[in-house]
């Protein structure tokens, strides 16, 4: 499709369309990667508060089973810590330190009378000292349906850590309350569980008790010491204790809401709470909104800028097309006068002197279909092509050709004369040969024609007496100038009148055209042959001495002698000839002078005979 043909409004629609698609296309995907960031964060979350509420709970577990074990070893008097011996207190100080290597969640173990009087621990340490109030044994004491119970030992110094104690009541054999086996757990134990999970700058993981207050607490850099930085949802808390499971719910905070999941320890009042700050799970997010704001700003700039040079083409393509018709108008013109000049026209571009254009008439000189020649150069139509490069040569200096014959080649590589203009001219900063031809093969041949038929006996074919004595006399000068032998024969047929008396004239016609044909084959290429007139034939013999011409004398003569002429009526004709032999000599002035000589000698040879050589001493 193209565009520039289109009109302007189309373009701006495109652009709006094109707009509008890269904010929709935005837009859902921002919308789908904040939810998929979102669902990814809550199952973080939550798989976090499941991995720690899982292993807080096996903690639990094992130390309710080892003081259950406990429970099982003593007696209700051990219990009380009255009437024991020294020996006995040893013994039961001895389990209790035995237990509480087994488990490293606890700090102390500790039996606790009905009283509430401690009686015995493991570590006889102030720090990990167990005591409970009276309120909470008497708690206890009262509801023989709690076995396992819970509670929270609060500092009374924000700088003391609380500690949760885990208590197993424990009852005589009457089943009344015989008092209680106490361990405890420190925040010692509890943060470290806390800390395995790597928390991000904004993160809260906070353990609590029944009341909400808090055990232990993990939290990032950002709220590492201040209280949690969001509200609590009851209701969430709620649901998570009554189906055991994790809850996870979006609370309201001061820097954006947050992800929060709350999970029940099971068969104990704690809870654990895992939050998350969108500040921490949605920065790859906003990272990747302000890549693709990025990138769309720049496809609405591009698509804003396409939309301005489309416009600015759809203005220049009117322009250049006026401009276009204009120029092809000119073209037209241009290629009418060329195609209907009288002169074969070729361009080419320099260097490589590739076709450019052809007209009509040049490809017809050439035999072949304008399209053809563009693939072709133009030294290929050039039967010589120095020729050719001497001509371009001379163009580009400024000695253009005019008039010029040259000899082309046509298509099939028959080759042809022309006259030819060849001059070089600039076209759009290329410079390109101009080459004008017309075909002069015809007016070559009718030249040919008249110079053959000037120099040329018709009957024979052989040279005739004028050109005979202008080649004779060239080659008599050269003969002079360097000394070298030059020797003359004149041979006439014997008997010819009575020849064409008895067969015809045709018949006499044979018999001459005969004897050229043997002369041309017993001579060299070098002698010239002429036919003088009638039956008289003048053979000059360049660089020849006497005795030489004497031998290829008599060599044509018996040739001519044992030759047998058939005529078209079967006549069957055998005749003789007779032939005289001259040597030039310092005498001779001219070839005139050398053929009255060889005359003379073949006067000689019909006088005493015919049919034999004869040669002039």
């Amino acid at each position: 499709m193209n565009w520039t043909h289109r009109p302007p409004w189309i373009i701006t629609v495109f652009a709006l369309l094109f707009c509008a698609g890269v904010v929709l296309i935005l837009s859902i995907q921002l919308g789908q990667s904040y939810r998929n960031e979102q669902e990814h964060a809550r199952t973080v979350a939550e798989t976090r508060a499941i991995v720690l509420q899982s292993q807080l709970s096996s903690a639990l577990a094992q130390l309710n089973l080892v003081l259950g074990d406990i429970s099982q070893q003593i007696t209700p008097q051990q219990l009380s810590g009255l009437a024991m011996s020294e020996d006995e207190r040893t013994v039961l100080h001895g389990l209790l330190l035995d237990k509480l290597t087994q488990v490293r969640q606890a700090s102390n173990i500790a039996l606790i009378n009905a009283a509430g009087q401690t009686t015995h621990e493991a570590l006889d340490d102030q720090q990990t000292h167990i005591s409970l109030p009276e309120d909470d044994v008497a708690m206890i004491r009262n509801n023989r349906y709690l076995e396992r119970v819970y509670l929270t030992l609060r500092p009374e110094s924000s700088s003391k850590a609380p500690v949760l104690l885990l208590a197993r009541r424990v009852e005589d054999s009457n089943g009344d309350f015989a008092g209680l086996i106490v361990a405890s757990i420190a925040a010692s134990y509890l943060s470290p569980l806390l800390e395995q999970a790597d928390a991000p700058p904004n993160q809260v993981i906070e353990i609590q008790d029944q009341e909400g207050f808090p055990l232990a607490a993990l939290r990032g850099i950002t709220h590492r010491s201040a209280s949690i930085p969001f509200d609590l949802n009851p209701d969430a808390l709620a649901e998570s204790r009554r189906q055991a499971r994790t809850i996870t719910a979006l609370s309201p905070a001061a820097a954006g809401n947050r992800l929060v999941s709350y999970s029940a320890i099971p068969d104990t009042p704690l809870a654990l709470i895992v939050s998350s700050a969108a500040a921490d799970y949605l920065r790859q997010w906003q990272r990747n909104t302000m890549l693709y704001l990025a990138g769309g700003a720049v496809l609405l700039a591009l698509a804003l800028l396409m939309s301005f040079f489309f416009w600015r083409s759809h203005r220049l393509s009117r322009n250049l097309r006026s401009k276009e018709l204009k120029l092809q108008a000119s073209e037209n013109r241009f290629r009418q006068v060329i195609e209907t000049t009288p002169v074969a026209l070729l361009l080419a571009r320099l260097p490589d002197c590739f076709v450019t254009y052809i007209n009509q008439r040049a490809a017809q000189l050439f035999d072949l279909p304008q399209a053809a020649a563009l693939s072709m150069r133009a030294l290929d139509f050039f039967q010589d092509r120095d020729q050719f490069v001497d001509l371009v040569y001379y163009a580009q200096n400024g000695e253009p050709a005019k008039n010029v014959e040259v000899i082309l080649r046509r298509h099939d590589g028959a080759p042809l004369w022309a006259t030819l203009s060849l001059s070089t001219v600039t076209i759009d900063e290329q410079t390109v040969l101009v080459i004008g031809m017309n075909d002069i093969t015809e007016r070559k041949r009718l030249e040919e024609e008249l110079k053959r038929r000037a120099t040329t006996d018709s009957l024979s074919g052989l040279a005739n007496r004028a050109h005979f004595m202008e080649r004779s006399e060239s080659e008599l000068i050269r003969s002079k100038r360097y000394g070298h032998p030059l020797s003359l024969l004149m041979l006439d047929i014997d008997f010819f009148k009575q020849i064409n008396d008895s067969f015809g004239h045709p018949a006499g016609d044979q018999v001459i055209q005969r004897v050229a044909e043997i002369a041309r084959a017993c001579l060299r290429d070098t002698d010239l042959i002429a036919r003088m007139g009638g039956e008289e034939f003048a053979i000059l013999l360049p660089e020849t001495a006497l005795s030489a011409t004497l031998d290829a004398a008599e060599r044509l003569r018996h040739a001519i002698e044992t030759h047998l002429v058939i005529t078209p009526e079967q006549h069957r004709i055998r005749f003789t000839t007779s032939i005289g032999a001259a040597q030039w000599c310092e005498e001779d002035q001219s070839i005139s002078d050398l053929l009255k000589r060889a005359d003379n000698a073949l006067y000689q040879a019909k006088q005493t005979g015919r049919n034999r050589v004869c040669a002039d001493n």
